[in-house]
């Protein structure tokens, strides 16, 4: 848990963006008008596209492309859809040859000139449009950004050597047993599917760190591991029955604010493939209640690995009087590292919600993997605490951005 006194996203981002939203808004909106007027003109308003291509004679891409500006009101969702230069002057002519009027097409003409000239003005090309617009309006562009990450993740893993299937992070928050007004939390993690793509890479997999009450990182209070056997040993936290075996060689190094787990080189590919899952317990790790100092409480995952997926969960038992749902927040780590100051963090803009997995386990079951369930019966089963006390929720992202840290801030309750 660490407690958040200043906001993640930076305050002037609205009025940096503002310029662009604002002519962008104007030109696109005239686009559209002109667009609806000439199709009108031309007896071919609300065509479907495949009908609209037919009486045209266009392209059928062209036409579905058409339609979408027409049917929708926000242009942010249908930007990446306005045709190119070569496809409005087949529009016109074509638009001219049914009976569209010189007016309305010679409006249509400048208004693509018009959005052109914006593009260009403001962000140089379209494939630039794209990247900023689904950046202001994530919600709307989730295919575009998941793109974007898809490609970032080939390119990451080809440059870095690495990659997995599937990183983990569970936390699982109670009350302290002899100090009420303290929680204690259980944190579960790991990679599954991890393989080198390069037989000379030796890959940092975790640090470790623990908060203050001050938001500042400190080797101090790191937690001891889930398993019994593993206390008095220097070594990874080992949950070695959900872990390869052998258990891969993980080298033990302390860094300035906590230790660092680095995988030693193994074969390439699939045939060095390898599952790795800790789990750690932390007593007393902060404030239940609100206080002056500590209002919120945060659990995350850094993300400095390619992987397919990440999911991050995260249980609560209920009579701690949390809210159900934790906001989420994702934010590059790029200038500064694991340990920079989470004020200071850039916003990346992201789709994906927070999911509620409702009370105990039965919502818990995931996909992408199998061994879930026994992981989590197992944990609480060593901890001794009853599922059924706990609600929890999931964040799941497929190729997250790196390097990143994926937040699930709790407000605490008064």
């Amino acid at each position: 848990m660490r407690p958040m006194t200043s906001p993640a996203q930076p305050s002037a981002q609205g009025h940096v963006s503002g310029g662009f939203r604002h002519e962008f808004g104007g030109v696109a909106r005239e686009l559209r008008s002109a667009l609806s007027e000439c199709l009108a003109a031309a007896g071919a308003l609300g065509l479907p596209p495949q009908e609209l291509a037919r009486r045209l004679g266009l392209d059928k891409m062209l036409t579905w492309k058409v339609s979408k500006l027409v049917a929708r009101e926000d242009p942010f969702t249908w930007a990446q859809h306005v045709p190119g230069s070569a496809a409005w002057r087949k529009l016109g002519e074509a638009l001219r040859r049914h009976g569209a009027p010189p007016p309305p097409c010679e409006r249509l003409a400048q208004a693509a000139a018009a959005f052109d000239a914006m593009v260009c003005r403001h962000v140089g090309d379209r494939a630039t449009l794209h990247a900023v617009v689904s950046g202001l309006t994530p919600r709307a562009h989730a295919g575009l950004l998941l793109e974007s990450r898809r490609q970032a993740f080939k390119g990451n893993s080809s440059s870095l050597g690495v990659q997995a299937e599937t990183q983990l992070a569970t936390y699982i928050v109670s009350r302290n047993a002899e100090h009420g007004g303290l929680a204690d939390m259980l944190q579960v993690g790991g990679m599954v599917g991890f393989r080198t793509l390069r037989g000379d890479v030796r890959w940092p997999l975790f640090q470790r760190t623990q908060w203050t009450g001050s938001g500042q990182a400190s080797r101090e209070a790191m937690g001891q591991p889930l398993d019994p056997e593993l206390l008095d040993r220097d070594c990874f936290p080992w949950l070695a029955e959900f872990s390869s075996a052998p258990l891969p060689s993980v080298e033990v190094t302390p860094s300035e604010h906590g230790l660092r787990y680095v995988l030693s080189p193994s074969s390439i590919g699939l045939t060095g493939a390898v599952d790795c899952i800790y789990g750690l317990r932390v007593a007393q790790v902060g404030p239940v209640r609100r206080s002056d100092s500590e209002r919120t409480s945060e659990f995350g995952v850094n993300l400095l690995t390619p992987v397919a997926r990440m999911q991050l969960d995260l249980f609560v038992e209920r009579d701690l009087e949390w809210e159900r749902l934790p906001e989420y927040v994702l934010v590059s780590r790029i200038h500064g590292g694991v340990d920079g100051p989470m004020d200071a963090a850039v916003t990346i803009p992201s789709a994906e919600t927070v999911v509620d997995l409702g009370s105990g386990l039965a919502g818990s079951a995931s996909a992408h993997l199998p061994r879930y369930g026994a992981l989590m019966a197992s944990v609480f089963g060593r901890a001794g605490l009853e599922p059924e006390r706990f609600s929890g929720c999931r964040l799941s992202m497929e190729v997250p951005p790196i390097p990143a840290t994926a937040l699930l801030r709790h407000r605490l309750a008064e």
